[in-house]
């Protein structure tokens, strides 16, 4: 009997430690978790094949999304599940509830894009590269792991589209004008730089390269290039007075490609740039 009954409990040990378990909930912060659930019930009854778009602020503020994208000529409207969480990381969205609301809704073309992972740490410069590598290690796991909960969905062929972080006047304030020796930019480099790897390395991500369309090149010295951000059409700031970046953003009509938060992109970057992840986006459904 005791030898029945110990076999009994080291079955029951033995499922509960094969069950998979989710990412724990004191992890997720509760503006987070609010949105996995409105999503999972927006979307409860999304049709297959659609694309979602999995990330950050910079998505849920895309409302132009699903016209963008359905101006492609591929998708429907009805076809864009935003499933943007403002202030969220990649750690939290590994969050088995986000991935498998995502999931649920079965879609051919997933949209990445995030950087808040990159801010949980002010510390001095040597820890750059450790604070990087776990945010690209987070978005890689969270695309590997809806991967995963894909195909327990019976759903193969779906295609990852990574967009690149973008380096934005505040962030660069955020380490510089409180005198925080971390360089977020120098993190966004390595990010980018490892999700471009990965993207080249596996056959179902690609890695879409934005930051030509923010900034262009400036020759510097010893034949290197320096980054400045635009402001409007005809009119450049330099980055390090983002002060008076600010203010010029408030006195001008020209819209620039930053909000006046200096951190998510402008109505005409949504217009300009953003139009063009819509259309890579649709192109990735053809293959």
């Amino acid at each position: 009997m005791k030898k029945r009954f110990r076999s009994i409990i080291c079955f029951l040990l033995l499922a509960v430690l094969l069950i998979p378990q989710p990412v724990s909930a004191a992890r997720v912060s509760s503006n987070t978790l609010k949105e996995i659930y409105r999503y999972a019930i927006r979307y409860a009854d999304a049709k297959p094949g659609g694309v979602v778009l999995a990330g950050s602020s910079s998505l849920s503020r895309w409302k132009s999304a699903p016209e963008q994208i359905a101006s492609c000529g591929v998708f429907s409207e009805e076809q864009v599940y935003n499933f943007g969480i403002s202030g969220a990381t990649f750690q939290e969205l590994l969050d088995a509830r986000y991935i498998n609301a995502i999931a649920a809704a079965k879609p051919s073309v997933i949209v990445v894009y995030g950087a808040n992972s990159l801010t949980v740490s002010r510390r001095k410069a040597s820890r750059n590269r450790s604070v990087a590598n776990r945010a690209t290690n987070a978005t890689i796991k969270f695309i590997e792991k809806t991967r995963q909960a894909l195909r327990r969905q019976g759903v193969t062929g779906t295609r990852f589209l990574y967009v690149s972080a973008v380096k934005t006047p505040y962030h660069y304030k955020y380490c510089k004008g409180k005198g925080y020796s971390c360089n977020i930019w120098k993190r966004i480099d390595i990010l980018n730089s490892r999700l471009q790897k990965y993207a080249n390395a596996v056959s179902y991500c690609d890695y879409m390269d934005t930051e030509q369309y923010y900034y262009y090149a400036v020759p510097g010295k010893k034949n290197k290039s320096s980054l400045r951000f635009y402001l409007g059409a005809d009119t450049l700031q330099d980055s390090t007075s983002t002060a008076t970046a600010k203010a010029l953003i408030r006195k001008t009509a020209v819209d620039p490609l930053f909000a006046a938060d200096l951190r998510h992109p402008s109505k005409l970057a949504y217009e300009l740039i953003w139009k063009k992840v819509a259309e890579r986006a649709s192109h990735l459904k053809q293959f």
